[in-house]
């Protein structure tokens, strides 16, 4: 961890934040980048759910974090506690991230199927003529 120590931008040290994303995204990534990689089968259906889970777990809490960001800056230690709870979530002898999933899916399915149906409401519609005309073009 010397990168840790040493000085960026400005003389400014490492804070814990950037310690959090190191740790929360450096690590896991190449991790991943590993699963990915992997070509035991019997392995690598677990490392793989276990890495995809990581990810969807750490997106929706940055983001939840990014939302809540004025309000976690007066907690007392956050950074010290999400550090430890992105470790949780990573390091293979809690795999916390699958944990969760597997505690959250159906709610995680349910909300997904509302985000999807939203969704469509957005995707460009078809004209009638469009159609034929595609049909007509395959003759």
């Amino acid at each position: 961890f010397a990168f840790l120590v040493t000085k960026v931008e400005n003389d400014r040290i490492l804070g814990k934040q950037d310690i959090r994303d190191a740790v929360g995204v450096l690590y896991p990534a190449v991790q991943s980048y590993h699963a990915i990689k992997s070509t035991a089968k019997d392995t690598e259906d677990h490392t793989q759910t276990q890495w995809l889970t990581y990810w969807v777990v750490f997106s929706l809490f940055s983001t939840i974090e990014f939302l809540l960001d004025v309000v976690i800056v007066w907690i007392p230690l956050y950074y010290e506690v999400k550090l430890l709870f992105v470790l949780w979530m990573a390091l293979p002898q809690w795999n916390g991230a699958l944990w969760i999933w597997q505690k959250s899916e159906t709610t995680v399915d349910q909300y997904m199927i509302q985000v999807e149906n939203w969704g469509e409401k957005f995707k460009p519609k078809k004209d009638k003529k469009e159609k034929v005309d595609v049909a007509t073009k395959d003759d």
